[in-house]
């Protein structure tokens, strides 16, 4: 047995490794002791997230009130991750909101997994333990695409080319791209202009979030318009809202991966049941025991 307690959330029910004693209804309630417990909660920011987020808060919160020592939440696709800035007249910084309230309702320290912005971190003032999903991605790469040596890598928009995509490049040794997008409104891109030569290479499009999966999509054309060979994929956090499944399963993608890598799967055949990077919550093991 683990030396702390494991809970689950209902955002979190791709995990079969941990049946938490939470009974979530319309309340809360911890079905054993947790007085003096190291107790990690984990619940992703998916789904029905306004549900989700507000179950995790009260989560937190039972467990201190419960007198648990340290509660650690784990929170593999962090909520409102894309409003982490003011940047337009009246909009709300919903991050720095999550955070405010992860710490006021009791949460010691949080583990998260590729950030949308790394700034978010500075939004807390306990410990935050922002998990990379570079050496899955490097490892899938290698057993997976023959041709990696003469692929280039690719940021479908400006943001994450300066840390997520070069670093990769960077360890495979290739060369890398990016795609600069201008939106007229959230989840609508208006145009695209690619930066780099993919002409002749496999194109592997790399992106932290996929949501209604237009970006990705418009991308991966624009990538073969340009001459490259092949074009892949790889999400860390696969959203996959209103049309995503349909648009990805109908795009010029050889394939494309979310979350876990045992997740990959040709054309992304999936459901709304949402894959995520639920799994990589196995971190939780090394850091009970660590």
């Amino acid at each position: 047995p683990l030396p702390c307690n494991v809970f689950r959330g209902s955002g979190a029910q791709d995990i079969d490794l941990f049946a938490g004693p939470f009974r979530l209804a319309r309340h809360v309630e911890i079905g054993e002791s947790v007085r003096g417990e190291d107790v990690y909660i984990i619940q992703s920011g998916c789904g029905e997230i306004n549900d989700n987020l507000m179950e995790l808060l009260i989560m937190i919160n039972a467990c201190k009130i419960a007198s648990s020592s340290r509660v650690t939440a784990v929170i593999p696709c962090f909520p409102y991750a894309r409003q982490d800035k003011k940047d337009k007249s009246r909009a709300p910084i919903s991050a720095k909101l999550v955070a405010n309230m992860l710490s006021v309702a009791g949460a010691d320290h949080i583990i998260t997994m590729d950030l949308h912005a790394s700034q978010i971190q500075g939004f807390f003032d306990i410990p935050v333990d922002n998990l990379y999903a570079e050496p899955a991605v490097l490892q899938w790469i290698r057993e997976n695409i023959a041709e990696w040596r003469n692929c280039i890598i690719v940021s479908p928009d400006a943001g994450g080319a300066k840390s997520r995509v070069t670093s990769i490049a960077d360890r495979l040794n290739v060369e890398f791209a990016l795609i600069h997008k201008e939106r007229k409104k959230a989840n609508e891109v208006d145009r695209m202009v690619l930066v780099g030569d993919v002409k002749d290479r496999v194109a592997i499009l790399v992106d932290d979030m996929a949501d209604t999966c237009g970006t990705i999509c418009h991308a991966a054309d624009k990538l073969l318009s340009a001459g490259a060979t092949k074009v892949y994929a790889i999400l860390t956090h696969g959203i996959f809202s209103g049309p995503a499944i349909s648009r990805i399963n109908n795009a010029a993608f050889e394939a494309a991966q979310s979350g876990p890598p045992s997740g990959f799967v040709h054309k992304v055949l999936l459901d709304h049941s949402h894959t995520h990077s639920l799994t990589y919550c196995l971190w939780l093991s090394s850091r009970c025991h660590g």
